[in-house]
């Protein structure tokens, strides 16, 4: 099969390869596409990720739930990496509390349980994050609070298209 984005006319072959666990990629089209055959880490921010932005309250609902129950349901596990803390108040922990109403088990909070075994950074061991605030992640406007928010929508189509839903 030629590929209609190969350069100089060279042809591209796409190899299926479903079943490993590897970065697929194509040199002469950029086609770039994570293959998984095992569950992923998944740090997920809370305030703008899952939540419209409105701390020290807990904003609204932005579609995350269904998504994340899904993630769950094909067994990856969710770290919760945020920047709220118990410090003073306990905003970390209603985060943590939203997660338990909303039905969505998380693996880890701000890290992964495991990674105690093999560094000491403080930085949460994931194969993925989906952070309002990371490069290239789809974002909603809020008008009411004047700040962006996570496209649950895009992010949902995103997983699907690349194997993990």
């Amino acid at each position: 099969m030629k590929c209609p984005y190969a350069i100089n006319g060279l042809q591209c072959i796409h190899i299926d390869t479903s079943a490993m666990n590897q970065l697929v990629s194509c040199d002469e089209c950029h086609v770039k596409k994570q293959v998984t055959d095992r569950p992923l880490k998944i740090a997920i921010d809370f305030d703008g990720t899952v939540v419209t932005h409105d701390f020290p309250r807990i904003g609204d609902d932005v579609g995350a739930i269904p998504v994340l129950r899904k993630l769950v349901e094909k067994g990856h596990a969710l770290i919760l990496f945020t920047m709220r803390s118990d410090d003073g108040e306990k905003y970390l922990t209603q985060a943590i509390e939203w997660f338990e109403r909303s039905g969505i088990p998380l693996f880890g909070i701000q890290t992964d349980p495991s990674q105690k075994l093999w560094t000491s950074s403080p930085k949460a061991n994931a194969d993925l994050y989906i952070d309002d605030l990371a490069l290239g992640v789809p974002l909603k406007f809020d008008e009411k609070t004047r700040r962006a928010y996570v496209d649950w929508i895009e992010v949902e189509k995103w997983l699907v298209k690349n194997g993990y839903l």
